[in-house]
C-alpha cells in the first residue's frame, strides 16, 4: 500500500521497516481457530515453534533493507527482491494452505464430537468459520495463482506449480 499510494516518494523511510509479515497468516488462522474451540486456550512455548517462519522472513527484509540502506537504493531495487519475494509469497500460501487445511479439520472434528454429546447444537456450531476458511482458500489461490513482482521478472502459476525466471536471475547465476 505504501508503494500504492505513492508515500515512497514523500516518505522513503518508510521502507525501512519490516512490514509485512505474511508468513504469520497461516499460524494465526489456526490459533485463532484453536481459541475459539477451547475454553482456555493459551499460546504454549512449542506452539512458538509456528512462527519461525516469520522470524526467517524478518531476517529476509532486515537483510534488503540494510542492502538498500548500504547502496542507497529502495529495497525493491536489490538483486534479491525478486527471489525473496517469490519465496516468501510460495511459503506464505504454502503454510496458509495447511493450517486453513489443519483448521478445518479441526472444525469438522469438533462439529463431530458437538453432534454426539448435545441434543441441540444450534449455538454450537462454527459453520460461519468453516465457510470463511473455505471461501479464504478459494479468494487466496485466486490471487496467488499469479502474481508479478515489482519489477515483471518472475512469474509464478501456482496451478502448474512452475516458475519462469526472467533475465534477472539468469544475470544473477551467470556471475557466479
Amino acid at each position: 500500500m505504501i508503494l500504492d499510494l505513492n508515500l515512497d516518494n514523500r516518505y522513503p523511510q518508510l521502507l525501512r521497516i519490516p512490514y509485512s509479515y505474511l508468513t504469520a497468516i497461516g499460524p494465526l488462522i489456526l490459533l485463532y481457530t484453536r481459541s475459539l474451540l477451547e475454553k482456555e486456550f493459551k499460546i504454549s512455548k512449542q506452539e512458538l515453534i509456528l512462527f519461525l517462519p516469520v522470524a526467517v522472513e524478518f531476517i529476509l527484509q532486515v537483510t534488503q533493507i540494510t542492502y538498500s540502506s548500504i547502496n542507497n537504493i529502495l529495497y525493491y531495487n536489490t538483486p534479491a527482491d525478486g527471489i525473496i519475494a517469490v519465496l516468501i509469497y510460495v511459503f506464505s500460501a504454502a503454510s496458509t494452505f495447511y493450517y486453513s487445511n489443519r483448521s478445518l479439520k479441526t472444525i469438522r472434528s469438533h462439529e463431530k464430537w458437538v453432534e454426539r454429546n448435545f441434543s441441540n447444537s444450534k449455538g454450537l456450531t462454527l459453520a460461519w468459520l468453516y465457510k470463511l476458511l473455505s471461501y479464504y482458500r478459494i479468494l487466496c489461490s485466486c490471487f496467488l495463482s499469479f502474481f508479478q513482482t515489482s519489477n515483471s521478472e518472475f512469474f509464478v502459476y501456482t496451478d502448474h506449480l512452475r516458475i519462469d525466471v526472467g533475465d534477472h536471475l539468469s544475470d544473477l547465476l551467470d556471475r557466479d
